[in-house]
């Protein structure tokens, strides 16, 4: 599981985010491995939680949970790079098996 806010301002972000994967998950019967979050910008490419998620999922085949493709970053290349990579990434606003070219074209809007 992913989480990101932008400001501090915003920690409550955090829970609102972890509440909606949690029941995504528990409707959809994952588990959830590990939990990493970040507090600043989307624009922001050097995260240390993102880091740390893309880490994992590389090394176990896990899938990464975010609650909206937004929260993987605000930058279209990012999440364009993240979506060609060889990581599974879970929207649980949009569901599980939504095609990598929907959710580019979600990450334009």
């Amino acid at each position: 599981m992913y989480l990101r806010a932008s400001t501090k301002s915003q920690k409550n972000s955090h829970e609102v985010q972890a509440q909606n994967i949690k029941a995504y998950c528990k409707t959809h019967d994952l588990n959830i491995i590990e939990y990493y979050s970040d507090t600043e910008s989307g624009y922001n490419d050097d995260r240390k939680g993102l880091i740390k998620a893309l880490k994992q999922a590389h090394k176990t085949g896990a899938s990464i949970i975010v609650k909206s493709i937004c929260r993987l970053g605000r930058k279209l290349s990012t999440i364009a790079a993240l979506l060609e990579g060889n990581i599974n990434i879970i929207v649980s606003d949009l569901g599980m098996n939504i095609p990598a070219f929907t959710l580019n074209i979600m990450a334009c809007v």
